[in-house]
Order: C-alpha cells, then structure tokens, then sequence
C-alpha cells in the first residue's frame, strides 16, 4: 500500500513511524489545544486538494459500513444466523452509523471508552453531547472525538436505542484475552467492543 501525496493529522507515535513509511507526510498538533479539522481544511485549502473528514462524511459513512455487509456475507456463507445485535468501537460514530445503514435488522451498539463517550451522551440526551474540555486519558486513541456531527447523529439517533462504555481496565483486559485465546495483537481501540462479551451482558 501506499501513501504518497497524503498528507495527514496524526499523533500517536506508532502510528506516524507507520505512515511516514508509506509515504505520507504527516501534520502533528495537540489534540486538547488544537482542532484537527481546521488544520486539515486549512492544508487542503493552501494546496487546492480534496478534504475528507474522518467520519462526518456520506462516502466515509457509506464505506464503513461494507463490513456490515461483508459480515452478514460471511455469516450467511458459514450458515450461521443472521447479526441480531452488532457492537462497535465508536469515535465520531461513522463506523456506527455505517452499519446501523447496511444491517437494518440488526441492533447497533456504539461501544466508547468511559471520559469519551460523546455518542454514549448524545443517544441518552437525544441532541449532541461534547465530552467536555477536560476528558481523561485514554489507550484508545482512535476514539478520542470530543463530539459527534449532525450527519452521523441523524443516523444514530434513529437507530440506535443505547451505547456502551468501557473502562481502561477492560480494555486491558480485553488485550490480554485476544492474544491468549486468539493470538491477536491489536491497537486498544480494537478491544473496546471485545471487553463486553467477556466481562458482562450488553
């Protein structure tokens, strides 16, 4: 795969090493201070380039939720029962509201770190939550989203009756399972939806 001609807003350190190697420059900022949105539309601007906003956008919305598909698919192939209930790691909500579309009869449940849990909030109030100025820490890096957009909300609002939160323990937790019994080495934000089934009912 490749990269070049990117240019992207990252912060983790993993993760830059691994996109500079595919040939992306990378833009860092600080994520409590600084909004990453405007960096990127102000980069895309200056050099006359497209910005795709990383889920409050239709075609992002509408990628996200071909796994959706390619699971019922696979289900279907394997002759098990067709999804009743599916959780999801949720930052912004595409991935949620990406496959609250392709798997209509299924529940979707957006599962998001306890401190970042702007969707988690915003189902319970039915309007759009921000997390605050001062959420905590989190391993989950990827679903740090201080709220989600009216475009991703519509869809989740409509859709999905409650979400999840997990705690940094769990997650660990979830870590320590998946490479004991399925041999897996993962980024946190893989393991939020994985801690529910073994730890307590959804």
């Amino acid at each position: 795969p490749s990269l070049v001609g990117s240019e992207m807003c990252i912060r983790d350190s993993i993760k830059l090493a691994r996109t500079r190697e595919l040939g992306a420059k990378v833009v860092t900022y600080d994520r409590m201070t600084q909004n990453r949105e405007e960096i990127a539309q102000g980069l895309a601007a200056d050099k006359g380039a497209a910005y795709v906003h990383a889920f409050a956008n239709p075609w992002v919305i509408e990628g996200q939720g071909s796994a959706g598909i390619e699971v019922l698919a696979q289900l279907q192939e394997q002759g098990a029962p067709r999804a009743t209930r599916i959780l999801a790691c949720c930052g912004g909500g595409g991935l949620s509201a990406g496959l609250a579309l392709a798997c209509p009869d299924a529940a979707i449940v957006p599962v998001e770190p306890e401190g970042w849990d702007d969707v988690c909030r915003s189902i319970e109030a039915g309007e759009i939550q921000s997390v605050g100025t001062s959420p905590p820490p989190t391993a989950c890096d990827a679903l740090q989203t201080f709220q989600t957009s009216p475009i991703n909300f519509a869809v989740l609002k409509a859709r999905c009756d409650y979400g999840l939160r997990v705690t940094e323990d769990e997650v660990r937790d979830a870590q320590r399972f998946a490479f004991a019994n399925l041999r897996l080495v993962l980024e946190p934000v893989s393991y939020t939806h994985l801690t529910l089934p073994t730890n307590r009912e959804v």
